[in-house]
């Protein structure tokens, strides 16, 4: 009888643990998310059938930079579909694709729009045209207050797919877009 109240017992703070662990995740992601979804800095390409090439070395200040020099050309169908050259912009990139010509911010203070994060794209972040999702990329995100690292999303290596994995102090965890209609 007293191993199975004690067995009880740790099934239910067990639960409670996760429980309480995961709705703290939740939140904080929720609110990552919502913050993603309200800016404009996404890559288009036409397919998930790109080639990335590297034709310029890419280059960045430390691991929490985005990239200060470089070009990446996507190819699809034998020809460059989109084309994005770091540097000579302030913080950011110069974008080419079918979808026009603009310059990308790669780092966002959150305090200009109320946001609680500052985001910083460590790697483009791409979406193709026949697909539902962003599917490859690297944002970091840091607090406001402090500008203390929060959380890395990594959405992938370009294949279709809704997964994002998150990276926090607290562990690893891995989330679907399709949890955010935002995105869809």
């Amino acid at each position: 009888m007293k191993n199975r109240t004690l067995f009880s017992l740790i099934t239910i703070l067990v639960f409670v643990f996760t429980a309480c662990e995961k709705k703290d995740i939740s939140k904080e992601t929720d609110t990552m998310m919502s913050e993603l979804a309200m800016e404009g800095y996404i890559i288009s390409v036409e397919t998930v059938d790109y080639n990335k090439h590297i034709t310029e070395a890419l280059v960045r200040l430390n691991e929490d930079a985005p990239y200060s020099e470089g070009v990446i050309e996507y190819w699809e169908n034998g020809k460059v579909s989109a084309k994005i050259e770091f540097g000579g912009v302030e913080n950011g990139a110069y974008y080419t694709g079918a979808d026009g010509n603009w310059e990308v911010s790669l780092i966002k203070m959150g305090n200009k729009k109320g946001n609680k994060y500052n985001k910083v794209i460590i790697q483009p972040l791409i979406k193709p045209i026949n697909c539902n999702y962003i599917v490859e990329g690297v944002i970091k995100f840091y607090s406001v207050k402090d500008n203390s690292w929060v959380a890395t999303f990594d959405y992938g290596d370009g294949s279709c797919d809704s997964y994002i994995t998150k990276t926090t102090a607290k562990g690893i965890s891995v989330f679907s877009m399709d949890d955010y209609p935002e995105w869809n």
